[in-house]
């Protein structure tokens, strides 16, 4: 029977038009294959094999066949699906040098190298799990090496992940546009590419009293403090006022943005050119409290009084005004 099974592979590998060579051992179980091409499919219950090929484009399909089948290859295999392995994988080595470990690779001239991208695809990766390794090409002077901890990346001893090394007031980064950069170089502000409203309220009310929320804040830096102390008063349907608008973008994929403080709302203000898709004749709300009727606004272009533009004013919370959403990196 095992000699009619070893007839049946040969004659199956024939047809296919492989190259092949078979031998029977004394024991009678172990079938000695050499092959180029593709190797199809292998079935067996207790067939032992040991594949060598030297341009083998393809393994196929090994279905039941025990663990002592080995492949080896003189040119490497070239395969753009999913290779599963049900047990440990070893690079390197002829054996384990750890039972604890799943993946082992051992050299004494060579490294381990993870994926390399740009921080821009690393912001575009979807489906991120906890634990995901990279090496950021572009993060910092010279590059980082960075985990993805279930909720936002760090580099790998658990502190704040490095951005980009060098930005450009303008440039299309992050979710948005680049309007505003600090002393550092490496930190900022970035606007939503469009209005997220350019009629909404302040507040969650249409009428007075209004509650006192507390975001009285104006620094650049205190935006994201203040659109959620906003909403955390407020409560209610977050998208129906003007710092739950901002709160709830998710441009880019980032879940971060908010808006921007009295300063914060200034400097984009100053930058709007390079920004971008403002609405003419209106004025944008910032998320800095007054009062507990007004607000502060701003007034990006007033086409009846261009000498108007640029002015910073409070108003009753229940004006219908714009929102730009804005996040810091």
């Amino acid at each position: 029977m095992k000699l009619a099974k070893l007839l049946i592979l040969s004659l199956f590998l024939s047809l296919k038009g492989f190259s092949q060579q078979a031998v029977l051992t004394s024991s009678g179980e172990k079938v000695i294959l050499s092959l180029t091409g593709d190797a199809g499919t292998l079935t067996g219950t207790t067939l032992k094999a040991t594949v060598l090929a030297s341009s083998l484009t393809s393994v196929g399909t090994l279905t039941s066949l025990t663990v002592s089948n080995t492949l080896t290859t003189n040119s490497g295999i070239n395969n753009t699906g999913t290779i599963i392995n049900n047990g440990k994988l070893i690079v390197g080595a002829s054996s384990a040098a750890s039972a604890s470990a799943v993946l082992e690779a051992s050299s004494t001239t060579q490294g381990f190298l993870p994926p390399r991208m740009s921080y821009e695809q690393r912001n575009n990766i979807t489906s991120k799990i906890a634990g995901l390794v990279l090496w950021c090409s572009d993060c910092g002077a010279n590059g980082e090496l960075q985990v993805y901890n279930g909720s936002e990346w760090t580099n790998m001893i658990g502190g704040t992940a490095k951005a980009l090394s060098s930005y450009t007031i303008g440039q299309a980064a992050l979710g948005g546009i680049i309007f505003y950069i600090d002393g550092t170089g490496e930190h900022g502000l970035i606007a939503a590419t469009s209005d997220q409203s350019t009629e909404i309220k302040w507040s969650l009310l249409s009428n007075p009293p209004f509650p006192i929320t507390g975001a009285t804040a104006t620094a650049i830096g205190t935006g994201l403090a203040n659109t959620n102390t906003i909403i955390d008063i407020q409560g209610g349907t977050p998208t129906s006022y003007a710092a739950g608008l901002a709160r709830a973008y998710r441009g880019g994929g980032f879940d971060d943005w908010y808006l921007p403080s009295k300063d914060e709302l200034n400097q984009l203000y100053l930058n709007k050119a390079v920004v971008g898709g403002f609405n003419d004749g209106s004025n944008y709300w910032s998320s800095s409290e007054n009062g507990s009727f007004p607000a502060w606004l701003q007034i990006f272009n007033l086409p009846s009084d261009t000498s108007r533009n640029g002015e910073q004013i409070s108003n009753g919370k229940d004006y219908a005004l714009g929102v730009r959403a804005i996040r810091s990196f």
